[in-house]
């Protein structure tokens, strides 16, 4: 959990430039993927991000790749589709099928968030591709609804919201006290 302000969104004259965020160590989860994969002698990696290219999800995957290829192996990463497809999985569901065929196998894939691991995991059913055998599905948030009703169920990296939520307000107290000391 990061306390500190993101530098691109606080800068004098940003939109955020005199609050505090409250935000995940994206590039950690991408690390803790990769590692627990590499614990598992996986060889083959792999990366899909958000549909629309969101900074956190490019910083996952980038994390996530580093730390496979530090370990001496490729990642493969999905680019994000064109903009009709971003906001209908239908059509990307051919592209989608496409590439994880393509990927050697088996692979570990991580996917950046619960939503883009089922939709991983449809693809696989509808491309016939064995999982875990052949793709070994990982995402990110642990939402319990979409994680216990894929199928099979799905790995997910649960972020600490909870946690994140009582530091959020521990950190305000301070904020809020230095500021009643100061009158």
């Amino acid at each position: 959990i990061i306390m500190d302000p993101s530098p691109a969104l606080t800068r004098p004259g940003g939109p955020l430039a005199r609050h505090s965020i409250v935000r995940s160590d994206t590039a950690a989860v991408g690390r803790m993927a990769a590692d627990y994969f590499l614990a598992r002698k996986f060889t083959h990696f792999a990366f899909i991000g958000e549909v629309h290219g969101a900074e956190w999800s490019v910083t996952r995957g980038k994390a996530f790749a580093a730390a496979a290829q530090s370990a001496g192996f490729e990642c493969h990463t999905y680019t994000a589709p064109i903009k009709e497809m971003q906001d209908d999985a239908g059509l990307e569901r051919d592209r989608l099928c496409a590439w994880l065929k393509s990927l050697p196998k088996p692979v570990a894939l991580l996917a950046a968030m619960d939503n883009r691991g089922r939709q991983v995991l449809d693809a696989c059913s509808w491309a016939n591709i064995p999982v875990p055998r052949d793709i070994s599905v990982m995402s990110v948030d642990n939402d319990e609804d979409l994680c216990e009703t894929t199928t099979p169920p799905m790995s997910s990296i649960l972020l600490d919201a909870e946690h994140a939520s009582y530091e959020a307000a521990h950190h305000l107290d301070e904020l809020m006290r230095r500021a009643t000391r100061r009158r």
